[in-house]
């Protein structure tokens, strides 16, 4: 087991070869998770939807019983890791909120989602990714920012992941773009939903904009706002390979600190192990000792 850390760690973001991006199987996560010192690791691959859409980053609708049967599997194999159950999801307003609560929480018995935005759709029906490496127009920027408040709004999601993660599109900040930000932040803060600092943001690696070499995300300008705007934050591994656990894990931690922002990965999977809400964080948090707050 891995020893550089004092205690154990968590991870909600993780996927597996389901979604056809990564690779491995729960049970070969969950001998990562013991070697590098998690106590409780949560799967959420990507969502995948009745009608297919989105496909060729996902499973197929059919898999998701699978999936499902497979993260069990590996909770009784690792009877000394906490595992949980989720999915990465989009917000597609076509299929109504109860959608994600009755079907996916509900029938498909599900502990957790956390929320995230992929893809928008543009009046002229094309879609555009956010994770292009390549400058996009405002219009499309401010399609991301759409879909990231709605997501916020209306999903019963415990937490956003990489919320700054369409700034690898854009090469430096605006007024604009830091209003959209600021929104974003603000509805996440009264909704008390905490924003994901994202490792695989880090593995992507850096770009130079202006002479200056900077992460794609996470992205330093936003998380001085969310710091500004008292946010809680939650380290995501977002893990594709067992050993993307670890790897810029505390580079994470490490930034949170510097922001001063509070780290509540247990928190939220307490909350989730418990049964309870994601409303239920802002109690859970104001019992916290100021130790634990901001670690």
């Amino acid at each position: 087991m891995e020893q550089n850390h004092p205690e154990p760690r968590v991870n909600l973001h993780t996927h597996t070869f389901r979604c056809r991006h990564a690779v491995g199987t729960p049970a070969d996560y969950c001998e990562a998770a013991r070697k590098y010192n998690f106590d409780i690791l949560g799967f959420s691959d990507h969502a995948p939807f009745p009608d297919e859409r989105y496909h060729g980053s996902r499973m197929f609708f059919r898999e998701l019983e699978g999936y499902c049967r497979d993260v069990a599997s590996a909770r009784e194999q690792f009877p000394d890791l906490r595992v949980l159950t989720g999915l990465e999801v989009e917000y597609c307003p076509d299929l109504g909120e109860n959608y994600y609560s009755e079907e996916l929480l509900g029938k498909a018995g599900l502990d957790y989602l956390i929320g995230a935005a992929h893809f928008v759709t543009m009046p002229d029906g094309s879609i555009h990714p956010f994770y292009s490496q390549q400058p996009e127009s405002p219009e499309v920027i401010r399609a991301f920012l759409r879909q990231t408040l709605r997501t916020l709004e209306h999903l019963p999601i415990v937490m956003l992941a990489h919320p700054d993660g369409f700034a690898s599109t854009v090469p430096r900040m605006t007024p604009d773009l830091r209003a959209g930000f600021r929104d974003i932040i603000a509805v996440a803060v009264n909704r008390g939903i905490p924003l994901e600092i994202n490792a695989n943001g880090m593995r992507r690696g850096t770009f130079s904009v202006d002479g200056i070499e900077r992460y794609r995300y996470p992205w330093e300008p936003f998380w001085e706002l969310a710091a500004e705007a008292g946010a809680t934050v939650v380290i995501g591994s977002d893990a594709h390979q067992p050993e993307h656990l670890i790897l810029q894990y505390k580079e994470c931690e490490d930034l949170a600190r510097r922001f001063g922002l509070p780290i509540v990965n247990r928190v939220v999977a307490e909350t989730i192990l418990a049964g309870k809400k994601p409303t239920d964080y802002g109690a859970a948090l104001s019992e916290l000792p100021e130790k634990e707050r901001v670690p």
